[in-house]
């Protein structure tokens, strides 16, 4: 861990295949590394309070920059994120002129959507663009005037606390592609009224809806019941929320010693829709929460007044 003050350059060996945690730590000195190709991950507070650093290439192939990892390194202006990296954590580039030299509005490393910069107005309304495969630890932590967000489909992953105490967030979809729901993603997101949580989730973590007082709806497609915890919706009266899932797997659900104290219905009564594809009469579509939308979503939408549940 970090390295003696007159240390000013690095080659890592071409068989390391991960850099980790606090690996060169307040290397003040350092002013040039290189990174093989075989490296995948590079851990936390890695390079950390690197002063002098002031250029990095991150060969093609890394697919994790985890929390910290270039924090404080004030001279770290150039930057290449190689399409690769599918997962950064929370504050990876915090303090660095690379970061700092970005506008305002959300900021892409690479194919991440990483962090809000800037204070956001009330009532934003974000679509993250095509092409995105992850959404970054703390990436909207304490936005409170966030109020709707559009995750495309390619998304896989979604940070611990990414959307942290976004207090006018009222309804999320999460793509088909994420399995797993880190810690606190939705804590303190108070006026979340509706979830839809895709077939592919097999994990919910700790306290990741923690103080969403409002939640009225889940529309779970998992046929697995989610790994949860008794934590996972603290200070949520669950015993009032809707938990609809697929009806050939109602009985797990209803067996479940947690997702039981949910109120469990199943979609049976309401009309489906395959794909949302199905013309609408006059083109009225809502979310659950009220939110006029401009195409169907996964999960309860109101149609010309009525609930359908699109497949």
């Amino acid at each position: 861990m970090g390295c003696r003050p007159w240390v000013t350059s690095v080659t890592i060996p071409d068989y390391v295949t991960s850099i980790g945690d606090y690996a060169f730590y307040g290397c003040s000195s350092l002013t040039s590394v290189v990174i093989p190709n075989g490296v995948t991950f590079i851990g936390r507070f890695a390079f950390a309070y690197c002063f002098r650093l002031t250029s990095i290439n991150i060969p093609q192939g890394v697919t994790t920059i985890d929390d910290y990892a270039f924090e404080n390194c004030s001279g770290l202006s150039s930057l290449s994120i190689p399409s690769s990296v599918t997962s950064i954590g929370g504050f990876a580039f915090e303090g660095t002129p690379w970061y700092d030299n970005q506008h305002n509005g959300l900021v892409y490393a690479g194919k991440v959507a990483y962090k809000y910069k800037g204070e956001m107005p009330n009532g934003t309304q974000i679509t993250i663009k095509d092409g995105t495969l992850s959404i970054a630890g703390y990436a909207f932590y304490d936005c409170g005037g966030l109020t709707s967000i559009t995750i495309p489909d390619g998304v896989t992953s979604i940070g611990n606390s990414a959307f942290y105490n976004c207090s006018s967030l009222k309804s999320i979809t999460i793509p088909d592609g994420v399995t797993s729901i880190s810690s606190t993603t939705f804590a303190g997101c108070s006026r979340l009224t509706s979830i839809t949580i895709p077939n592919g989730v097999t994990n919910i973590g700790y306290m990741a809806f923690r103080d969403c007082s409002g939640l009225k709806e889940i529309y779970c497609y998992a046929e697995e019941t989610p790994e949860i915890s008794y934590y996972t919706f603290y200070n949520v009266d669950v015993s009032r929320v809707m938990l609809v899932v697929p009806d050939d797997v109602a009985d797990k659900y209803k067996a479940h010693p947690i997702w039981r104290r949910f109120r469990i219905e199943t979609p049976t009564g309401i009309p489906s829709i395959e794909d949302g594809k199905s013309k609408m009469e006059d083109g009225s579509i809502y979310n659950i929460s009220g939110q006029r939308l401009s195409k169907p979503i996964k999960g309860i939408n109101v149609l010309n007044g009525k609930k359908v549940a699109i497949k």
